[in-house]
Protein backbone atom coordinates (compact mmCIF):
# COMPACT_ATOMS: atom_id res chain seq x y z
CA UNK A 1 0.00 0.00 0.00
CA UNK A 2 1.03 3.25 -0.52
CA UNK A 3 -0.02 6.53 1.08
CA UNK A 4 0.88 9.71 0.49
CA UNK A 5 0.23 12.69 3.40
CA UNK A 6 0.01 16.18 1.96
CA UNK A 7 0.81 19.59 4.45
CA UNK A 8 0.30 22.77 3.80
CA UNK A 9 2.36 24.24 7.22
CA UNK A 10 5.60 23.53 8.33
CA UNK A 11 4.36 24.04 11.71
CA UNK A 12 2.14 21.10 11.60
CA UNK A 13 4.33 18.15 10.73
CA UNK A 14 7.09 18.15 13.13
CA UNK A 15 4.75 16.05 15.45
CA UNK A 16 3.16 13.83 12.16
CA UNK A 17 7.29 13.23 11.16
CA UNK A 18 8.00 12.12 14.60
CA UNK A 19 4.94 9.87 15.27
CA UNK A 20 5.30 8.11 12.12
CA UNK A 21 8.96 7.71 12.09
CA UNK A 22 9.45 9.42 8.76
CA UNK A 23 13.00 10.21 7.48
CA UNK A 24 13.78 13.00 4.71
CA UNK A 25 13.50 11.38 1.32
CA UNK A 26 16.27 11.01 -0.84
CA UNK A 27 17.32 12.94 -3.74
CA UNK A 28 15.10 10.52 -6.53
CA UNK A 29 11.95 10.63 -4.25
CA UNK A 30 11.73 14.63 -3.83
CA UNK A 31 9.84 16.41 -6.42
CA UNK A 32 10.59 18.78 -9.13
CA UNK A 33 13.79 20.86 -8.06
CA UNK A 34 12.05 24.15 -9.14
CA UNK A 35 9.54 23.49 -6.03
CA UNK A 36 10.66 24.21 -2.06
CA UNK A 37 8.76 20.75 -1.63
CA UNK A 38 10.05 18.79 0.89
CA UNK A 39 9.33 14.83 1.10
CA UNK A 40 9.40 12.70 3.94
CA UNK A 41 9.50 9.14 3.84
CA UNK A 42 9.23 5.44 5.34
CA UNK A 43 8.79 1.45 4.14
CA UNK A 44 7.66 -0.75 6.98
CA UNK A 45 6.70 -3.85 5.06
CA UNK A 46 4.88 -3.76 2.15
CA UNK A 47 4.03 -0.45 2.90
CA UNK A 48 5.63 2.90 1.61
CA UNK A 49 4.53 6.27 3.94
CA UNK A 50 5.18 9.60 1.67
CA UNK A 51 4.96 13.17 3.75
CA UNK A 52 4.97 15.78 1.21
CA UNK A 53 4.82 19.49 2.49
CA UNK A 54 3.82 22.10 0.06
CA UNK A 55 7.00 24.32 0.70
CA UNK A 56 7.48 28.10 0.63
CA UNK A 57 6.10 30.63 -1.82
CA UNK A 58 9.30 31.55 -4.40
CA UNK A 59 8.91 35.01 -3.26
CA UNK A 60 7.39 35.50 0.05
CA UNK A 61 9.79 32.83 1.27
CA UNK A 62 8.70 32.93 4.65
CA UNK A 63 5.74 32.25 3.92
CA UNK A 64 3.79 28.29 3.73
CA UNK A 65 2.09 27.44 0.13
CA UNK A 66 -1.08 27.84 1.46
CA UNK A 67 -4.32 27.42 -0.04
CA UNK A 68 -4.83 26.96 -3.31
CA UNK A 69 -1.29 27.03 -3.74
CA UNK A 70 -0.92 23.43 -2.39
CA UNK A 71 -2.47 22.25 -5.75
CA UNK A 72 0.70 22.35 -7.47
CA UNK A 73 2.46 20.02 -4.74
CA UNK A 74 -0.59 17.79 -4.64
CA UNK A 75 0.19 17.68 -8.51
CA UNK A 76 3.16 16.64 -8.58
CA UNK A 77 2.94 13.83 -5.60
CA UNK A 78 0.13 12.10 -7.51
CA UNK A 79 2.71 11.58 -10.60
CA UNK A 80 5.99 10.79 -8.57
CA UNK A 81 4.11 8.35 -6.23
CA UNK A 82 0.82 7.10 -7.85
CA UNK A 83 -0.66 6.88 -3.98
CA UNK A 84 -3.41 4.34 -3.25
CA UNK A 85 -4.14 6.39 -0.36
CA UNK A 86 -3.94 9.90 -0.54
CA UNK A 87 -4.97 11.77 3.49
CA UNK A 88 -4.78 15.73 3.65
CA UNK A 89 -3.80 16.80 7.13
CA UNK A 90 -4.11 19.72 8.86
CA UNK A 91 -6.05 22.09 11.42
CA UNK A 92 -9.22 23.57 10.56
CA UNK A 93 -11.63 26.26 12.08
CA UNK A 94 -15.22 25.05 13.40
CA UNK A 95 -17.78 26.64 13.16
CA UNK A 96 -19.60 27.35 16.69
CA UNK A 97 -23.29 27.75 15.09
CA UNK A 98 -23.41 24.21 13.28
CA UNK A 99 -22.47 22.39 16.36
CA UNK A 100 -18.35 21.86 15.69
CA UNK A 101 -15.91 21.95 18.80
CA UNK A 102 -12.48 23.03 19.00
CA UNK A 103 -9.76 20.81 19.12
CA UNK A 104 -11.37 17.74 17.91
CA UNK A 105 -10.98 15.56 15.28
CA UNK A 106 -12.91 15.17 12.15
CA UNK A 107 -13.25 13.07 8.55
CA UNK A 108 -14.25 15.69 5.99
CA UNK A 109 -17.63 14.69 3.92
CA UNK A 110 -17.56 17.52 1.86
CA UNK A 111 -15.18 18.87 -0.21
CA UNK A 112 -16.67 22.38 -1.36
CA UNK A 113 -15.85 26.12 -1.71
CA UNK A 114 -18.40 29.38 0.26
CA UNK A 115 -16.46 32.76 -0.66
CA UNK A 116 -15.92 32.52 -4.48
CA UNK A 117 -19.14 34.10 -5.86
CA UNK A 118 -20.98 34.55 -9.53
CA UNK A 119 -23.80 36.05 -10.19
CA UNK A 120 -27.32 33.96 -10.19
CA UNK A 121 -27.48 34.47 -14.22
CA UNK A 122 -24.15 32.75 -14.65
CA UNK A 123 -24.90 28.98 -13.17
CA UNK A 124 -22.55 27.07 -14.32
CA UNK A 125 -19.61 28.69 -12.89
CA UNK A 126 -21.94 29.22 -9.61
CA UNK A 127 -20.96 25.51 -9.46
CA UNK A 128 -17.71 25.50 -10.47
CA UNK A 129 -16.93 28.01 -7.24
CA UNK A 130 -19.04 25.99 -5.08
CA UNK A 131 -17.32 22.63 -6.08
CA UNK A 132 -18.93 20.08 -4.30
CA UNK A 133 -16.70 17.43 -5.22
CA UNK A 134 -17.23 13.83 -4.18
CA UNK A 135 -15.29 12.27 -1.45
CA UNK A 136 -14.85 8.95 -0.36
CA UNK A 137 -17.33 7.46 1.97
CA UNK A 138 -14.99 7.44 5.11
CA UNK A 139 -17.95 7.10 7.61
CA UNK A 140 -17.21 3.47 8.88
CA UNK A 141 -13.81 4.63 9.22
CA UNK A 142 -14.68 7.94 11.25
CA UNK A 143 -16.88 6.30 14.00
CA UNK A 144 -14.17 2.93 14.51
CA UNK A 145 -11.63 5.95 15.26
CA UNK A 146 -14.22 7.59 17.20
CA UNK A 147 -13.39 10.83 15.02
CA UNK A 148 -16.77 12.93 13.55
CA UNK A 149 -17.41 12.35 10.04
CA UNK A 150 -18.40 16.06 9.08
CA UNK A 151 -18.67 18.55 6.27
CA UNK A 152 -15.95 21.15 5.46
CA UNK A 153 -16.09 24.10 3.36
CA UNK A 154 -12.81 25.59 1.87
CA UNK A 155 -11.45 29.23 1.79
CA UNK A 156 -8.89 31.57 0.77
CA UNK A 157 -9.14 33.85 3.85
CA UNK A 158 -8.61 34.13 7.43
CA UNK A 159 -12.02 36.97 6.76
CA UNK A 160 -15.90 35.63 6.26
CA UNK A 161 -17.43 38.31 4.02
CA UNK A 162 -21.78 38.03 4.85
CA UNK A 163 -21.97 36.85 1.12
CA UNK A 164 -19.64 34.11 2.12
CA UNK A 165 -21.22 33.60 5.54
CA UNK A 166 -24.64 32.68 3.71
CA UNK A 167 -22.73 30.20 1.93
CA UNK A 168 -21.36 28.77 4.49
CA UNK A 169 -24.50 28.32 6.45
CA UNK A 170 -26.09 26.75 3.03
CA UNK A 171 -22.78 24.15 2.64
CA UNK A 172 -24.24 23.38 6.59
CA UNK A 173 -20.13 23.15 7.07
CA UNK A 174 -18.91 22.41 10.82
CA UNK A 175 -15.30 23.06 9.94
CA UNK A 176 -13.70 25.48 7.46
CA UNK A 177 -10.36 25.22 6.05
CA UNK A 178 -7.97 26.38 3.17
CA UNK A 179 -6.86 23.39 0.93
CA UNK A 180 -9.08 20.03 1.19
CA UNK A 181 -11.84 21.29 -2.07
CA UNK A 182 -8.53 21.98 -4.05
CA UNK A 183 -6.74 18.63 -3.89
CA UNK A 184 -9.64 17.13 -4.45
CA UNK A 185 -9.87 18.68 -7.94
CA UNK A 186 -6.53 17.57 -8.56
CA UNK A 187 -7.35 13.86 -7.57
CA UNK A 188 -10.36 14.06 -9.83
CA UNK A 189 -8.13 15.58 -12.67
CA UNK A 190 -6.26 12.99 -12.48
CA UNK A 191 -8.42 10.22 -12.15
CA UNK A 192 -9.11 10.84 -15.83
CA UNK A 193 -7.03 8.34 -16.39
CA UNK A 194 -9.04 5.41 -14.81
CA UNK A 195 -6.29 6.49 -11.37
CA UNK A 196 -9.06 5.81 -8.39
CA UNK A 197 -7.41 6.34 -4.92
CA UNK A 198 -8.53 6.42 -1.39
CA UNK A 199 -8.84 9.84 -0.28
CA UNK A 200 -9.87 11.98 2.81
CA UNK A 201 -9.59 14.84 5.02
CA UNK A 202 -7.92 14.55 8.84
CA UNK A 203 -8.66 17.87 10.20
CA UNK A 204 -8.09 18.96 13.78
CA UNK A 205 -10.24 21.98 15.20
CA UNK A 206 -7.89 25.04 16.38
CA UNK A 207 -10.38 27.97 16.37
CA UNK A 208 -13.92 29.40 16.08
CA UNK A 209 -14.13 30.99 13.55
CA UNK A 210 -17.96 32.81 14.42
CA UNK A 211 -17.08 32.91 18.12
CA UNK A 212 -14.86 33.85 21.02
CA UNK A 213 -11.34 36.14 19.63
CA UNK A 214 -10.33 36.83 16.92
CA UNK A 215 -10.01 33.27 14.81
CA UNK A 216 -6.27 33.79 13.61
CA UNK A 217 -5.34 34.17 17.59
CA UNK A 218 -7.25 31.40 18.58
CA UNK A 219 -5.65 29.75 16.17
CA UNK A 220 -1.71 30.66 16.97
CA UNK A 221 -2.57 29.99 20.54
CA UNK A 222 -3.62 26.81 19.76
CA UNK A 223 -0.66 25.61 17.49
CA UNK A 224 1.93 27.08 20.10
CA UNK A 225 0.20 24.65 22.57
CA UNK A 226 1.10 21.92 20.44
CA UNK A 227 -1.41 19.43 21.84
CA UNK A 228 -2.83 19.96 18.46
CA UNK A 229 -0.83 18.82 15.69
CA UNK A 230 -0.10 15.97 18.46
CA UNK A 231 -3.98 14.99 17.75
CA UNK A 232 -3.42 15.49 14.31
CA UNK A 233 -0.21 12.88 13.83
CA UNK A 234 -2.45 10.46 16.68
CA UNK A 235 -4.99 10.46 13.97
CA UNK A 236 -3.30 9.87 11.00
CA UNK A 237 -1.14 7.24 12.83
CA UNK A 238 -4.12 5.52 13.87
CA UNK A 239 -5.77 5.80 10.17
CA UNK A 240 -2.89 4.45 8.39
CA UNK A 241 -2.42 1.16 11.04
CA UNK A 242 -6.05 1.10 10.15
CA UNK A 243 -6.51 0.98 6.93
CA UNK A 244 -2.92 -0.79 5.91
CA UNK A 245 -3.20 -3.44 8.64
CA UNK A 246 0.37 -2.42 10.38
CA UNK A 247 1.62 -0.78 13.30
CA UNK A 248 3.70 2.00 13.16
CA UNK A 249 6.47 1.28 15.54
CA UNK A 250 10.24 0.58 14.05
CA UNK A 251 10.68 -3.16 12.43
CA UNK A 252 7.03 -4.12 13.83
CA UNK A 253 4.15 -5.22 11.14
CA UNK A 254 0.88 -7.14 11.42
CA UNK A 255 -1.25 -8.65 8.74
CA UNK A 256 -4.94 -6.89 7.58
CA UNK A 257 -6.34 -4.55 6.51
CA UNK A 258 -9.67 -2.49 6.60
Amino acid sequence: MKVLIIVAMEKETKALIDQLSLDIAPADQQLSDVLATKVYHRNIGSHDIWLTLSGKDPVHQEVDCIGSLIQLATYESILKFSPDIIINAGTAGAVYAAGAEKHKVYLGNTAMSHDLHFPESDPKHRDLALGNYPVTDESELAVTLGFEWAPISTTGSMLTTDDAKQQLKANQAKLVDMEWKYIVHVILRCSRDKYTPRYMAVKVTTDFIDAGDCPQSQFEASIADGNVTKQLAGACQKIIEKICGIKLLKDSVMSGSL
